[in-house]
């Protein structure tokens, strides 16, 4: 029997996810003040993308405690579509976009924090909010995976929209770079060639140079990889997967999984 249950946990994550959005929008710098605001940078449209799902995850819990017991085909069926929502955007979404995000900025920081967060940085944002915006997105992730059943889409599409996903972020991020925006990271490519370092290929910010086709479709490839990694690590799926009506019983019990 788990000590916490599962919708409990699903609560705090999503309030977790609520503090730190509110915390960091109220921070002023000047990158914030220019085209495209805090969406310009992935961190934040994960952070978003994470508020999202577990808000989903949360309302699955609050329909099927709502509709146990009723016998209503009709609200059976629009559960079975929110369940159906929540898994699919874990599936091409959330772990993945989260996972990515983690992982590269970690690896970055160990190489060379001037490149992906610079001291400056540390002026503006707490130690506390860095771990809550780059750290605790994993374990979240994770504990939501190992609390609760997911029936995954087929890899077909689940890479088709993790694709799709990359190419407009991809888009998106040149449109702000020609806006000649204050990112603070379109001087780190340069910054890097200068100190004599080999040139990373995973640096997220290196698609701003005259190499940006060749680093956008590494971007492209390593959150492309991320899902499907994901996908196999759940095992061969049929093309087409049915997502079972769970009993009420095993939507309010961690037990049960």
């Amino acid at each position: 029997m788990a000590l916490v249950p599962c919708q409990v946990l699903r609560v705090a994550i999503l309030l977790s996810y609520c503090s730190i959005l509110c915390n960091y929008k109220a921070i002023e710098m000047p990158s914030h003040q220019t085209y495209g605001g805090s969406w310009k940078f992935l961190t934040f449209i994960d952070l978003v993308i994470q508020a999202v799902f577990f808000g989903i995850c949360v309302l699955t819990d609050l329909s099927s405690l709502l509709t146990r017991g009723s016998g209503n085909q009709e609200q059976e069926r629009q559960l079975r579509k929110l369940i159906s929502l929540r898994d699919w955007m874990l599936a091409v979404l959330a772990f993945p976009v989260g996972v990515f995000v983690v992982a590269v900025f970690w690896i970055i920081y160990a190489y060379d924090r001037e490149m992906i967060y610079p001291k400056l940085l540390d002026n503006f944002i707490p130690g506390w909010l860095n771990h809550g915006m780059h750290t605790t997105v994993l374990p979240f992730i994770l504990i939501e995976m190992r609390t609760s059943h997911h029936a995954y889409p087929s890899r077909s599409s689940g890479l088709a929209a993790i694709c799709t996903f990359s190419v407009g972020y991809i888009l998106w991020q040149r449109t702000t770079f020609l806006k000649k925006t204050a990112d603070p990271f379109n001087r780190r490519p340069r910054r890097l060639l200068r100190s004599g370092k080999p040139l990373p290929c995973w640096s997220l910010r290196t698609f701003q140079t005259p190499g940006c086709c060749l680093c956008g479709s590494h971007f492209l490839f390593n959150l492309s990889l991320a899902g499907s990694c994901f996908q196999i690590s759940r095992g061969p799926l049929p093309t087409k997967t049915l997502v079972p009506f769970p009993t009420s019983s095993s939507l309010c019990s961690c037990g049960d999984y």
